[in-house]
Formats: structure tokens, sequence, C-alpha cells
């Protein structure tokens, strides 16, 4: 919503009743209060997987590492590997982004936004109208941040999943191609 869009819903608003115009705020206050509650809990889950995620690169990248280093020989697991730890990484990624600091309209209002209203005697009606068309404005803005939030977690889990998934397959059929190589059976 813009800034012309937020003035002709005031306009619009201002024709309520007074105790319409009480609720119309008191829900926009309630709503914003409640999508402030889900960003956090967003903000935390996007945290969590991007902790998650990093302790399994760590394990991942260590491990591997140690590997090498003392030479194990485990060439043919490193195709399954890769692909794991670029899912994982972009995961990862996603995952922070989902989690960045953004900015988000809470409801309440700073005194000093009100020196306009009460040098130009205003009538509270008037300033009420304006208050719910900036609530408005301020919800349809939150929704887009959550939305850009939820559409980054979304696409890290289905990152981090199809990693997991190719790791498996490989995985399976390195297994299945030693076990027949070598004779053994299940």
């Amino acid at each position: 919503m813009n800034d012309d869009e937020r003035r002709k819903l005031s306009e619009t608003l201002k024709n309520a009743s007074p105790d319409v115009l009480a609720e119309i705020v008191r829900e926009a206050e309630s709503f914003l209060a409640e999508q402030l509650k889900s960003g956090l809990s967003a903000d935390q889950r996007a945290i969590n997987v991007a902790i998650i995620l990093a302790a399994v690169l760590a394990a991942i990248v260590g491990g591997s590492a140690t590997l090498v280093a003392v030479g194990k020989a485990f060439e043919w697991h490193l195709i399954g590997i890769g692909p794991l730890v670029g899912c994982l990484v972009f995961a990862l990624i996603f995952a922070m982004r989902a989690a960045r600091p953004t900015s988000f309209s809470y409801c309440g209002n700073n005194p000093t936004n009100w020196v306009t209203d009460i040098r130009d005697q205003r009538p509270l009606h008037e300033s009420m109208a304006g208050q719910a068309a900036i609530y408005a404005q301020g919800i349809r803005s939150n929704i887009k941040c959550l939305d850009e939030a939820h559409d980054s977690l979304k696409f890290a889990l289905r990152a981090a999943t199809a990693g997991v998934l190719i790791f498996t397959f490989v995985e399976f059929i390195i297994v299945c191609s030693l076990v027949a190589k070598n004779g053994l059976s299940f």
C-alpha cells in the first residue's frame, strides 16, 4: 500500500461511526500484535534451522577432512558428499536470509506523531481514521516481509532435503556396487 492508497483509506474510514472506527483500530492493533508473534516465531525457526545446518556441515566437512588426513580411502563416497555439502550450504544461505533483520510495523504510535494533529486541531475521529490507515499499510508491509522469510525458509528446507536424498541415493548405489563387486550378499 502506497501513501496515496493510505490517504484514500483514511478518507473512507472517516465516514465510519466512532464505535465502528474504534473497533477497526482495535482489530488492526490486534492483527499487528499477532503478526509480530508470527514474525518472531518465524525468525526463531529460521535461526534454529541455520544452526542445525551449520553444525551438520561442520561435522561433515570436519569428518571428511579427518578421514583424508589419516589416509582413509573413501573416494567414491565423495560423489555423494559433494552434492550434500553443496545443497546444505545453499540451504544455510537461505535459512540465514530468512532470519536476517528486517523492518516491521508495530501497533501503537510515537507521541511525537500526534503533534501535527494537535497543531491542526484535527478531531479525534479523523486522527483515528488516519491511524487505522497507517495500521493497514503496516499490516500489508508485514505480510510481504513474512512471506519473503517463509519462502526463503521453505527453499532452505527443500535444498537440505534434496541434498540428503541425493546423498542417500548415491551411497545406496555405491554400497550395492561394492557388495556386488566383492560377492557379498545382504
